[in-house]
């Protein structure tokens, strides 16, 4: 009434406060109870139970999926200077047993789409999509295990019991985790059950931001469910250049954070510096891009995964004119 009569203004807040509130579970009931203005990225079930709780929490749409897209792209990074996947055909078995869709069922509870691709699919940059073939992208649309199991055999691998192996060494995979970011973990959740079924005895590892963030950079990794390849939003040069460059030595930081998966082609590298220079009007762009996209496909040193989604609500009990869709 003070505002309204022009005694007071109304309140605005005087400072953010960020805080680690442990998992979902324990989130979700603190903001049942008001105890959060915001929630960082959550699940479909979790903001059902959240909005059933309290109905003053809105997420970005009022109907399902609820959510907007991310401008990041998920993956699984790849270590290209840790055997045996700095074989690329080792790669391909990893993207061959993937299953993408059970991805987006289960992790995301199908508030996402598949999309394979290393950026996001906005329509800023359907241009750059549209230049991965359709029989490239179809290689990724269902898992061909049978193809991973032709390419194991071929390299000498063979199953004994649940697991492959080759010179009596097991085939595994460690998939290291943010531990603050439930998406990556559940997305990492799902392809370590679909690798186990395959035979690739593969593990997650949950790890604080700091290690997280430290061990990708110093290349003290395996595999990590991540979004690494982020950048692009209209234009292809700021995702192709994470993976452009001299790889750095593994216990060194690389330039920036360009080639943090030590994989390395000169070809590769050079067309992204070119990119990097070019109008975005300039035909060669599209030449370089195309190009330059051919030899990730083949190469895969980052298996894509999803494209991301945001679930992300507001609570109005305290303060309101939160960003939502309207």
């Amino acid at each position: 009434w003070a505002a309204k009569i022009g005694l007071k203004n109304l309140p605005a807040p005087k400072k953010v406060i960020y805080s680690y509130a442990g998992t979902e579970e324990v989130r979700v009931a603190t903001g049942i109870d008001n105890g959060f203005d915001g929630l960082q990225d959550i699940t479909l079930s979790s903001f059902e139970a959240l909005e059933a709780g309290n109905p003053n929490w809105k997420a970005f749409r009022d109907e399902l999926p609820y959510v907007w897209p991310d401008p990041c792209a998920r993956s699984i990074s790849l270590n290209s200077m840790v055997e045996p996947w700095n074989d690329k055909d080792m790669r391909w078995v990893l993207n061959y047993v993937m299953d993408r869709e059970q991805i987006i069922e289960i992790a995301y509870e199908g508030t996402s789409i598949m999309g394979p691709y290393f950026w996001p699919l906005y329509p800023s940059m359907q241009k750059y999509t549209d230049l991965v073939p359709q029989e490239t992208i179809a290689k990724f649309l269902k898992p061909n295990v049978e193809e991973a199991a032709r390419i194991l055999a071929e390299k000498g691998y063979t199953k004994n019991g649940d697991y492959y192996e080759k010179d009596g060494k097991q085939l595994g995979l460690e998939i290291q985790v943010h531990e603050a970011f439930s998406e990556l973990e559940r997305v990492a959740d799902v392809f370590v059950e679909q690798l186990q079924r395959f035979g690739i005895n593969a593990v997650k590892v949950k790890l604080t931001g700091q290690t997280w963030g430290d061990n990708f950079n110093f290349g003290n990794y395996e595999a990590m469910s991540g979004w690494q390849t982020c950048g692009s939003i209209m234009e292809p040069y700021n995702t192709l250049r994470t993976m452009a460059g001299d790889p750095a030595p593994i216990g060194s930081r690389p330039q920036g954070l360009q080639n943090a998966y030590r994989w390395y082609n000169e070809e590769y590298t050079n067309l992204t510096q070119e990119i990097g220079t070019l109008k975005w009007d300039d035909p060669k762009l599209i030449e370089d891009t195309t190009r330059a996209l051919e030899i990730l496909y083949e190469e895969l040193p980052v298996i894509p995964s999803a494209q991301s989604k945001k679930l992300i609500p507001w609570n109005e009990t305290y303060w309101t004119n939160w960003p939502r869709q309207d």
